[in-house]
Order: C-alpha cells, then structure tokens, then sequence
C-alpha cells in the first residue's frame, strides 16, 4: 500500500495569521507556491489560501480566514485513496497532510496523483480513455473576459486556444484569475498564452 508520506511534499511553506494579504501575496510569489496552508498562534491548520483568492489586489481589512476555502486533511500514514477521495469530495487541486496534533505536515496535491498515477499505468491504458470530453476551446482573438464566462459557465478550469488550424495554447481560470481586473479586460486570450508553449 502507498501511503500519503511517500508521495506528498513535505514541509509546506505555511502562512500565519497574523500575515498580512500582501505579505501572503510575496510569499507565494518569492516561493513559486500556489497553496499555502493558513495556520493558527499554535501551528493548527485553520484552511488552505490559494493564488487566485491572495493573489489579485486585494484591501487588507479583509480577514485572511475569510480568504480561506474549505479543504479536506488527511494523515500521513492514510492509503493514497484516502487523499484522492480528499481532492475529489473538495473538488480542489490540494488536500493538507496533518500531524495528530491537525498541524500541517504536508500537502497532497494533482501532481502527487500524477506521479502515482504514472508509477501504476502500463502502456495499455490510452489517453482518450481517461481524457475529458468534449473539449471547451477559444479563439486567441477573443476578449479574455469571454473565456472567463466560458470558464465559469461551464464550470470548467482550462480552455484550448485555437485557430483553425492550430492549437496556440492553454488558458487556465488561474490565468485570469490573478491579474487585475482591469488589465484581463484589455486583453485577447492570445496575448494571455502568448509566449507559451502547449
């Protein structure tokens, strides 16, 4: 049996709550971190801060526990199952590892599933067998605020960018979600993925 401890990260980067938003916002950034676990004076996991709730401009009246989305915990010595069924029941990318004591350890996340998934599929398994579909694409020349309806809409968190003839890229509700307001309204998807590769 595979347990949590083998796959997870150890040793999450943590914030405080006595932090400010914009020292949460650094952190993040500084670190190259999407997830930080949100803890109390005596290290107690309170819930899971993310980069598209820290990351855009936000007034710093706004409590940090406010920002907080619920989240499942797991235990270090649990079955990998245990934490998949975690991610799936929260329908998030991160499930926190805690000690006896609900102090975080760890974070279980969408990459960990990959590596135990990789570790356990033969060569049998095809990807259009387990891939999503249909498949929700956009235009590069559509406004970016299009493809945030698109995203929401369709409850859905990436979107092919297309030509006719091409798939130019990807673009994620992250994307969007940590820019301003007021610079995704200027821009075309394209110019979003522009740079990178698919």
């Amino acid at each position: 049996m595979i347990t949590v401890t083998q796959v997870m990260t150890a040793n999450p980067v943590l914030a405080h709550v006595d932090m400010s938003i914009a020292e949460c916002g650094k952190l993040m950034r500084d670190k190259k971190v999407r997830h930080l676990p949100l803890v109390d004076s005596q290290g107690g996991f309170i819930g899971m801060l993310t980069d598209t709730n820290v990351l855009p401009p936000l007034d710093d009246d706004v409590s940090l526990v406010n920002l907080t989305v619920p989240i499942g915990t797991v235990s270090p010595v649990a079955p990998i199952s245990k934490a998949l069924k975690q991610l799936l029941d929260f329908q998030l990318e991160v499930a926190v590892v805690v000690d006896q004591k609900s102090r975080p350890i760890g974070i279980f996340t969408t990459k960990d599933v990959l590596t135990v998934m990789h570790a356990g599929l033969s060569d049998a398994v095809q990807a259009r067998s387990i891939a999503t579909r249909p498949v929700r694409a956009i235009a590069p020349d559509r406004p970016a605020v299009v493809a945030l309806g698109v995203l929401f809409e369709r409850d859905i968190n990436h979107l092919l960018v297309c030509t006719p003839t091409e798939v130019v890229g990807v673009l994620s509700y992250r994307d969007l979600a940590i820019r301003d307001a007021n610079i995704v309204s200027a821009l075309t998807v394209g110019q979003l993925v522009s740079g990178r590769s698919v």
